[in-house]
């Protein structure tokens, strides 16, 4: 499917994967991110983990993620 991407404002393919399916959150990145900005994203939250120490498992961690996220790749409300 493509998509207008929030986040480098291209007509692209959307992401595939994305570990928020099923949920509100997932219909926005599966409507709003490309697959080139989702992979940045992987790429950007990986070093966010190890920079600050973030175990993913760890609600505030996550919610922390979460809140990254959105940001950098400016979804919609």
């Amino acid at each position: 499917m493509r998509i207008s991407c929030s986040r480098c404002g291209k007509r692209a393919e959307a992401a595939e994967e994305n570990p928020y399916r099923g949920t509100p959150l997932g219909e926005r990145i599966a409507k709003h991110v490309c697959v080139s900005c989702w992979s940045e994203w992987s790429e950007y939250q990986l070093m966010l983990i190890n920079e600050h120490n973030l175990v993913p498992a760890v609600k505030e961690h996550r919610a922390f993620l979460v809140e990254r996220m959105k940001e950098f790749l400016r979804l919609p409300s």
